[in-house]
């Protein structure tokens, strides 16, 4: 008996990776003012070149989105950039220093010269059994890329909506 139990256990908690992170579909709604796409959230951005939005990007991930957020949190540990694909992967800690979570930033294309650039963050828990959802990374990482120090201006129907 104690054996299916424990079977069972192990099978509710099913683990995540890193690379269970992707970019989604947008749903054509907005949640928090920015696009709702399948994989988490996402900002349209027009007038700046890739190198601006790579940089706006590298710069929330490793400051854990304190531009926005007014509060440092040093959770978030980056684990793969690749510039050429557009793709910056990190790891949220919990307080004893364990993977919680994983926090992608897809920017597409990847490629210099286009009109317009879709920028997404999502976010996984490690654990399907996770009771406690933690930062909302997807929110506070548009925001501060967003609202940098070079601010990103973003297209005409992508704008964050107010809130309401």
């Amino acid at each position: 008996m104690r054996l299916v139990a424990l079977a069972v256990a192990l099978s509710l908690a099913a683990c995540t990776t890193v690379d269970s992170l992707k970019p989604g579909v947008p749903r054509g709604t907005y949640e928090s003012g920015f696009m709702k796409t399948t994989e988490g959230l996402s900002l349209t951005v027009t007038n700046r070149s890739y190198d601006d939005i790579w940089a706006a990007a590298d710069r929330a991930m490793t400051s854990g989105g304190a531009v926005s957020a007014g509060v440092y949190s040093g959770r978030l540990k980056v684990v793969e950039k690749h510039k050429d694909r557009g793709v910056i992967k990190s790891e949220e800690g919990n307080f004893l220093g364990l993977t919680r979570a994983y926090v992608g930033i897809f920017i597409s294309p990847a490629k210099p010269g286009a009109d317009a650039y879709v920028i997404e963050v999502s976010k996984i828990l490690k654990s399907r059994t996770e009771v406690i959802q933690g930062r909302d990374w997807e929110v506070d990482l548009l925001r501060a890329m967003a609202g940098s120090s070079a601010p990103l201006p973003m297209a005409a129907d992508c704008s964050p909506r107010p809130w309401g």
